[in-house]
């Protein structure tokens, strides 16, 4: 089972092919300081897809933008059915089989003040494995930089709360630590935004340094190319 680290998948397909970024602005972007929308009216997005493990992975939720701040609602679902339950003698079937899920319910807005960008993130967690549930709430906070028209700065802190017991032990949460830095460039009728980003999470002992590219044409919405590159680093 995946655990907890549910919470920290990408369930997009930019977050997928981007990677994980604290500068990048997106529906459901890392950084909740960052959300994206409309103005004065509800933008729905909706993502499915497959993990490693034959784990399935979706989200859905809603923005709304209003004056200087976006409203945020979500909810991301990570399953794994089929998982078998044997003894430790060898058998040729299984004693059981059970799934294991994980729940997340969110809630957040984002705000500005003039070049400053702050945000916040409230998620109801719900997780399982067999017959056992564990239930908590984690808090992400964000906060962006506008440097300038074209360079921004940003910074998360993921995950932050705790969960109740789960069969005599408490599940961690995979806090997590984004710094990160984002750069457009304009040429004729295209643009190009560069990402990097370092990441460090709790649970385990490698630091993360991630590097994407957003390439789009502006004219008609032409096509969108994306990139990334990670490096894991030990501590």
């Amino acid at each position: 089972s995946m655990g907890t680290q549910f919470l920290v998948l990408p369930y997009s397909s930019q977050e997928l092919t981007l990677g994980s970024h604290a500068a990048v602005s997106s529906l459901s972007s890392s950084n909740p300081a960052l959300f994206s929308g409309f103005d004065n009216k509800p933008e729905f997005y909706c993502d499915r897809g497959f993990w490693y493990g034959e784990a399935t992975i979706a989200q859905f939720g809603c923005n709304l933008k209003s004056n200087n701040n976006v409203k945020h609602l979500g909810i991301k679902y990570s399953g794994i059915n089929d998982l078998e339950f044997r003894d430790v003698v060898p058998q040729d079937n299984a004693l059981a089989n059970f799934s294991s899920f994980g729940l997340s319910f969110d809630l957040g807005m984002s705000f500005n003040i003039e070049k400053h960008k702050f945000g916040f993130l409230v998620s109801l967690i719900h997780f399982g494995i067999y017959t056992e549930e564990s239930k908590g709430i984690g808090i992400n906070l964000g906060y962006a930089y506008q440097l300038n028209k074209d360079l921004q700065l940003g910074f998360v802190l993921q995950n932050l709360g705790a969960m109740t017991s789960l069969h005599s032990k408490n599940p961690v949460l995979p806090k997590r630590l984004l710094l990160g830095l984002s750069k457009k460039i304009y040429f004729n009728k295209y643009s190009n935004t560069l990402l990097g980003s370092f990441e460090r999470n709790s649970l385990n002992n490698k630091n993360k340094f991630s590097l994407g590219n957003s390439f789009v044409c502006n004219a008609n919405c032409c096509f969108l190319i994306l990139s990334s590159l990670s490096v894991l680093a030990i501590s």
